[in-house]
């Protein structure tokens, strides 16, 4: 991995609690060998592809995003489209969209936790 993408993945690992990792030409067997070894469902999988190799993950997963330019399959397969391009801050808006959705889990979870209380 260059350093460039290393400091990306390291970075992103920190701001959003997730393991960040990059995956190379056949991605669904590297994410299926890892969804078994963590022991992890489908839905607790964050994905960002761009192409049509990406497709079957990007359906898979609980969360999954392509940039602004992707083909048509991939946004198809997708759960959010970023507005953003490839290269020019995708990666970013989706880490940002995965902390805004897990920040809207929580407020939802401790709104239900005083609902139950107050009953």
């Amino acid at each position: 991995m260059d350093p460039v993408a290393k400091l990306l993945t390291d970075r992103l690992t920190e701001r959003t609690g997730c393991q960040v990792v990059q995956v190379g030409d056949e991605p669904l067997d590297l994410l299926r060998k890892m969804v078994e070894e963590k022991k992890l469902e489908w839905k607790d999988v964050a994905y960002m592809g761009s192409d049509q190799q990406d497709v079957s993950c990007l359906n898979l997963a609980g969360m999954s995003a392509v940039p602004g330019d992707a083909p048509n399959v991939a946004i198809n397969a997708s759960k959010y489209t970023c507005r953003k391009m490839g290269g020019t801050g995708a990666l970013r808006e989706f880490a940002e969209h995965i902390l805004l959705q897990k920040e809207k889990a929580k407020s939802h979870r401790e709104q239900h936790r005083i609902d139950r209380i107050n009953f």
